[in-house]
């Protein structure tokens, strides 16, 4: 589930000609970027996807002059690990339980990855549409009670003014596991405002509606700073939700302690693009 969805709108890769007369530089019509990072807490639409612990994320783009892109993304998540404590107090013989603790992607390989296609392009010179479609997979991960796979499907329409920028994501498919969920939504705006050579202030809001799940759809938000230095881009944000703690609650399945998902932390992150 990726925070935000890349934006793929790349430069384009200058050629040196080969032509025996003095050579003439040529655009190519197709150019790719990749990414790789390190985060203190995966927060997709505010939510941890971590259990609250860092994450290893990266991606690679590839897009046409014409503004056709495709791109993938893969981040570590908290997959979630059977409990084999014996409850204390339990009679002598008494075998480990077999049931798994509450948690995100039960089941699965600790991974998400994210496959993405869409079409960019200028209406004005300040203003940018962007549409597009983008799948979730998590290799392996079922619901451990209805045995239903977590991997969504939306559409997405988003456009862009200067530095901001408004995106719409509509579920295809059931909300990652949840029955009759689909036609979910996300909605939401980001702002980038420079402060600095290479520093930019960085704030977000979002809303996620949950079809038929009221209980379950929230605001969040983000404040921030990034900066790049060394070759290296630094970001620091506040992320919160308003979402109810007792739906985003999950136990930790080497302890058994409660984590709060959904509550608001600070996020430390690095990376690089190439």
């Amino acid at each position: 589930m990726k925070r935000t969805i890349p934006a793929a709108w790349l430069a384009l890769c200058a050629v040196a000609a080969t032509a025996p007369l003095p050579a003439l530089a040529q655009k190519s019509d197709w150019s790719a970027s990749g990414n790789l990072s390190l985060v203190s807490d995966y927060r997709f639409r505010g939510v941890s996807q971590t259990y609250n612990l860092p994450a290893v994320q990266g991606g690679f783009d590839l897009g046409h002059r014409a503004g056709f892109y495709v791109g993938t993304w893969a981040s570590s998540v908290g997959a979630n690990d059977r409990d084999r404590r014996v409850p204390p107090g339990s009679p002598p013989g008494t075998r480990p339980p077999q049931a798994t603790t509450a948690g995100t992607f039960a089941g699965g390989s600790s991974l998400e990855l994210d496959f993405y296609a869409g079409y960019r392009f200028e209406v004005t010179r300040r203003t940018v549409l962007d549409v597009g479609v983008i799948y979730y997979l998590y290799p392996g991960a079922k619901d451990p009670i209805t045995l239903r796979r977590f991997d969504t499907t939306e559409l997405y329409v988003g456009a862009s003014f200067g530095n901001l920028t408004a995106k719409l994501n509509y579920g295809l498919s059931d909300h990652f596991g949840l029955i009759d969920s689909s036609g979910s939504y996300y909605a939401n705006l980001a702002y980038v405002q420079p402060v600095a050579r290479a520093t930019n202030l960085v704030a977000h809001v979002g809303y996620q509606s949950v079809n038929n799940f009221d209980d379950l759809s929230y605001a969040d938000f983000k404040v921030g700073v990034t900066t790049e230095a060394a070759g290296i881009i630094w970001g620091l944000a506040y992320v919160g939700t308003n979402a109810e703690e007792r739906h985003f609650t999950v136990l930790n399945a080497s302890d058994g302690t409660p984590k709060a998902v959904a509550k608001g932390t600070i996020v430390l992150s690095i990376g690089k693009t190439f």
